[in-house]
């Protein structure tokens, strides 16, 4: 498994051979992926997260690792991650996660503008 997790912030190679796989194959290392997510200006981020978006349902507990976390750059860039999934479609946990850090972010959340990317996914 650890040959398919991107070794550089352009690792375009590695989102093929992900692609190439069974999603059952790819979840125990879905904690690893999502640590490329960390910024959304890394050139691996956007096919990632597509990638990753259209199995939403099976890895959405993961994503709320994320969100309960304390990583507030993090917590932000992965809400802009969802931006391509409808919002019908987000997983009714992680959708009540984001809608209750739009409505009461904490003080973290708001210093890193979480709060504003929440708000903008749920309109």
């Amino acid at each position: 498994m650890q040959n398919l997790i991107p070794e550089h912030k352009d690792d375009q190679e590695k989102i093929k051979l992900l692609e190439e796989q069974s999603f059952e194959k790819i979840i125990p290392i879905v904690p690893q992926l999502l640590e490329w997510l960390q910024d959304g200006n890394w050139p691996i981020s956007r096919p990632l997260s597509e990638f990753l978006n259209k199995h939403i349902g099976k890895i959405s507990s993961y994503y709320l690792e994320v969100l309960n976390g304390n990583d507030g750059t993090w917590k932000y860039f992965l809400i802009h991650s969802l931006a391509s999934i409808p919002k019908d479609q987000i997983p009714f946990d992680l959708l009540k996660k984001i809608t209750s850090i739009a409505n009461s972010p904490t003080p973290l959340e708001r210093l890193e503008e979480v709060d504003e990317a929440a708000q903008w996914l749920i309109e």
